[in-house]
């Protein structure tokens, strides 16, 4: 029987949900996996499956299915792994009634600069309360979160990481201007979309495309928008894909418009394919992208627009940022320096369980 617990927020391989699977490898243990979503929703179950240390998934279906998971099997493991805001929440106030340890990390908070100050200050007080008092080990992925935790002695920063596998496919994607992600509120569409509109004569003449990777909410008003502003023949979704795995990218600009982001992994993925990206200079995104050398940050849409278009004119330029990306992100966002961080955590609490048992 396993004696790990991972809580994962959603079934669907998620940038964050891959690296809290991707890390468990780290426990050297067979794990348990808990989805807070079902099982026919964001099915990506098959490729969960694949994971060899994965002893059995669950299926939580939302914050009342995971709540009363634990309260059933909360004598059959020794550590709880979570990520998320919601399942990190709950699983810290279960602690209060049971014996299990806890880890979290911080992919992203609620108490960001976007929410409203009622509902960050609320947010923020909750989030430190339970980092202090009810998590045993509090990882962040940025050192820009380190900084709020001032008082909890158990956090660290370890920085995610990308590896990116050379493809055989012969589907190639040329000079396109590349958005990545879920179509949603924090990241934005509609504003990338503006983007495109406010550069599309450029983009026009210079033979660009627009390709738009992932789906979500927006997804029926992005396409409307696109419609509207005769941006078809420019446009294309491609809905949610292994972008990494099905097609080849050569001379391409990632855009990332979110308005809050953690660390942003598909600024290292498609740096890896020597992609540079022009993104806004939110939270956690200026200790990723070095600005001027492995991409571009900025504070506005006007700043945004000329950044685009200095990269679609500038071929140098372009060429320049791409690989410089791909050699910084491979050596300061390496799979072995990940692995090594996440075990020696993982590693330090069993022998110290070890000890206390002696």
């Amino acid at each position: 029987m396993s004696k790990v617990l991972v809580v994962v927020k959603e079934t669907r391989l998620s940038g964050s949900v891959k690296i809290a699977l991707e890390s468990s490898s780290q426990f050297c243990q067979k794990v348990d996996v808990l989805t807070m979503g079902c099982e026919s929703e964001n099915n990506d179950k098959t490729l969960i499956k694949n994971y060899s240390y994965i002893n059995k998934i669950f299926f939580g279906c939302g914050i009342i299915g995971l709540t009363k998971f634990i309260i059933r099997n909360s004598s059959k493991y020794e550590v709880i792994y979570s990520h998320s805001s919601i399942n990190g929440f709950i699983v810290r106030i279960l602690k209060l009634f049971f014996k299990f340890k806890v880890i979290h990390v911080v992919h992203g908070v609620a108490w960001h600069s976007k929410s409203n100050i009622l509902i960050r200050v609320t947010t923020f007080i909750i989030d430190y309360i339970l980092a202090l008092f009810l998590t045993d080990r509090l990882i962040l992925v940025n050192s820009h979160y380190y900084k709020f935790f001032y008082g909890c002695k158990n956090r660290m920063v370890i920085w995610n990481y990308a590896d990116i596998k050379e493809t055989n496919t012969n589907d190639k994607i040329s000079k396109n201007i590349v958005f990545i992600g879920r179509l949603d509120y924090q990241k934005r569409p509609l504003l990338f979309l503006e983007v495109i509109k406010d550069n599309l004569s450029l983009i026009q003449s210079h033979n660009w495309k627009v390709s738009i990777f992932g789906d979500g909410e927006l997804i029926n008003q992005c396409k409307k928008y696109t419609l509207e502003n005769n941006m078809t023949s420019v446009v294309t979704f491609f809905g949610w894909t292994d972008w990494r795995n099905e097609y080849v990218f050569k001379d391409c600009i990632h855009c990332v418009t979110s308005a809050w982001e953690a660390f942003g992994l598909n600024i290292v993925e498609a740096g890896l394919l020597k992609i540079p990206t022009v993104a806004f200079d939110v939270e956690g995104l200026s200790q990723v992208i070095n600005e001027g050398e492995t991409g571009l940050l900025v504070k506005t849409k006007l700043y945004f627009c000329r950044a685009l278009k200095e990269l679609i004119i500038n071929e140098n330029y372009r060429i320049y940022l791409g690989e410089t990306a791909k050699i910084t992100y491979k050596n300061k966002f390496s799979k072995q320096k990940f692995n090594n961080e996440y075990n020696n955590v993982f590693k330090s609490y069993f022998l110290e369980k070890r000890i206390s048992n002696d």
